[in-house]
């Protein structure tokens, strides 16, 4: 269902309103200045076609870190520590698309010899497969386009989603990317959620629909109650989440990675916690 067949407004207004309530809410116990920064964070991101390759793929292998049920302190500490920035040294995509990912296993996956660089904690060894076929693919892309970036520009992405014709665009743009991701077998990024977080960490207005997001959307009655907790969201209700997120976002002229912030801290994502006092959890 794509945004301007989501309804009349009366339904859309009546989830705004909840939104306000839980904002209003956020504002009332955040905790600053370290909530304000982030909000300033995620306003002030854009995307750029000028971004190399290199940092593209950085981002794409720790997104691919965090993925798949980990404990995200524990990679949160793998990035900090350099982890990644020892293994896959300069992130250039040639370099990465030559390494071999059961090498990796054998070389650092829980090697004592090498215990800075120990990528056990990633939990699924197939992530590293799935981090040199990202490489790979963005060398296909290059070929084409020059860089990834500049593919992305090509797609003809808004900036900024600031009216449902900017949405509208932006739909257009998400679709005619997921498909041709999904063409030349793109590891990863050509699923619909991680290609919504890998947009929003590239400065888009979008964001990811995982659980504590869903979860939210559930409680403002944007989809239905689900019993089957542990299992993906249908991809209608997904997008129908995101739609509503940067609908909201025109609304209240915000930036949805900013609403996106609010929906996880009122979700409780372990991470978000810390912007807000204890008591907000507590009313």
């Amino acid at each position: 269902m794509d945004t301007w067949e989501l309804g009349p407004d009366i339904t859309n207004d009546r989830i705004f309103r909840k939104i306000d309530s839980i904002v209003e809410r956020i504002h009332q116990h955040a905790v600053e200045p370290l909530f304000s920064m982030d909000v300033k964070r995620r306003s002030a991101d854009l995307p750029s076609p000028a971004v190399s390759d290199e940092y593209v793929l950085k981002h794409m292998i720790i997104l691919i870190a965090f993925s798949e049920g980990v404990q995200a302190k524990v990679i949160d500490k793998m990035v900090k520590n350099g982890v990644f920035d020892r293994v896959f040294v300069s992130y250039d995509p040639k370099h990465v698309a030559n390494l071999d990912p059961e090498t990796l296993v054998k070389t650092y996956w829980d090697n004592p010899s090498k215990p800075t660089e120990r990528l056990a904690p990633l939990y699924k060894r197939s992530k590293l497969s799935s981090m040199v076929g990202c490489a790979k693919c963005l060398l296909k892309i290059a070929a084409q386009y020059g860089s990834f970036m500049q593919f992305i520009e090509g797609q003809k992405f808004p900036n900024r989603i600031d009216s449902r014709e900017n949405q509208r665009k932006f739909w257009e743009a998400f679709d005619s990317t997921s498909d041709y991701l999904a063409n030349i077998g793109f590891p990863f990024f050509r699923n619909f959620t991680s290609l919504c977080h890998l947009l929003q960490d590239l400065g888009f207005d979008c964001a990811k629909p995982d659980s504590i997001v869903m979860g939210v959307a559930e409680r403002l009655g944007i989809v239905g109650a689900t019993t089957k907790k542990s299992q993906q969201r249908p991809l209608r209700e997904r997008k129908k989440t995101i739609q509503i997120m940067q609908m909201y976002s025109i609304h209240r002229s915000v930036r949805t990675p900013v609403v996106d912030l609010y929906f996880l801290i009122y979700g409780g994502q372990t991470d978000a916690k810390k912007f807000v006092e204890p008591a907000f959890y507590s009313l």
